[in-house]
């Protein structure tokens, strides 16, 4: 049997799966075959996204239930901050390289790749940054 991909999810592509049903981030929810996951600060930062978008609590709620695991972490934000903030160039989403380690995915999948830094992720973590649409011609190809 062929090993789902393991992959993370960005909260901007998680709120995109939510707002439209056309692009390659509703694609990849729709998909059996791929492990997705988000973390527990993912989801509060869900929360207040789609709070500010009108987006009901209860959608999102369902959304995140139904189609992602959720990754717990334990570590306070300044204390993930400080040691994950080598892969990134904004501090804010140091938590989701953290969530990414945690969740032990071979992908993250992001809106924002100039917020992270790719190839220092690959060297050490050995985990590729792809957008959405990257990801899809990946898993075509394979």
């Amino acid at each position: 049997m062929k090993k789902l991909p393991r992959v993370f999810f960005d909260s901007d592509v998680v709120i995109s799966s939510i707002i439209s049903n056309r692009g390659a981030a509703y694609v990849l929810i729709k998909d059996e075959g791929i492990n997705r996951f988000i973390s527990n600060i993912s989801k509060k930062e869900l929360n207040k996204t789609s709070r500010k978008l009108n987006i009901s609590q209860t959608k999102l709620d369902a959304h995140t239930k139904n189609h992602f695991k959720q990754t717990e972490l334990k570590e306070s934000i300044k204390d993930i901050k400080k040691k994950y903030q080598i892969y990134t160039t904004d501090l804010n989403d140091a938590h989701i390289v953290k969530g990414v380690i945690e969740s032990k995915v071979e992908f993250i999948l992001t809106y924002n790749i100039r917020h992270f830094k790719e190839n220092k992720i690959q060297e050490k973590l050995k985990i590729k940054t792809m957008t959405q649409g990257e990801f899809l011609q990946f898993l075509r190809s394979n």
